[in-house]
């Protein structure tokens, strides 16, 4: 005799508790339809990025993520930029937001209009698009295809090293 598990897996008909057998509908690729929109979905929600920028644009201008340096300044203010994007799917940048274009054309555009040669204290951070975003609530998943970018940091003036006087 055959195993009845066996012989529903293979679209036959499955038998019931008093030995009559009742047909299986089966949808074809059912499974791998299941399968890929469980992929999609995972995907979508873990999507990750890596941005970086080079620290050595204007070499004449300092920016560091360190709250102090060891030669002399003065704090001209602290700065704020901010920039938006938007991406078609959450994959397809129209509006993009990059760590070089936020940090070097926004910060240190903004830096050097104060008159600054250097940033310390430099913090930035980017919300990447995503496919799906909950509401507050969590009712339903809205399309949200925008990103955003900030970076802060306080300006300085390097003050000139006073040379000790010879004697």
């Amino acid at each position: 005799m055959r195993n009845p598990v066996e012989s529903s897996r293979h679209g036959e008909s499955a038998p019931t508790s008093r030995g009559a057998t009742k047909p299986r509908i089966q949808i074809p690729g059912a499974t791998s339809l299941a399968l890929t929109c469980l992929f999609a979905l995972l995907a979508a929600a873990g999507c990750a990025s890596v941005d970086s920028t080079d620290a050595t644009r204007d070499p004449g201008f300092l920016i560091t993520e360190a709250q102090e340096i060891p030669e002399p300044y003065q704090p001209l203010g602290f700065i704020r930029v901010e920039k938006f994007g938007w991406y078609l799917f959450a994959a397809f940048p129209v509006f993009s937001v990059t760590l070089d274009e936020l940090v070097w054309d926004l910060l240190v555009a903004e830096a050097k209009e104060r008159g600054a040669d250097g940033v310390i204290n430099l913090k930035y951070e980017i919300f990447s698009p995503s496919f799906w975003r909950f509401t507050v609530l969590g009712a339903a998943p809205i399309p949200d295809w925008s990103a955003r970018g900030l970076a802060s940091g306080m300006a300085i003036k390097r003050l000139a090293k006073k040379e000790p006087a010879k004697g």
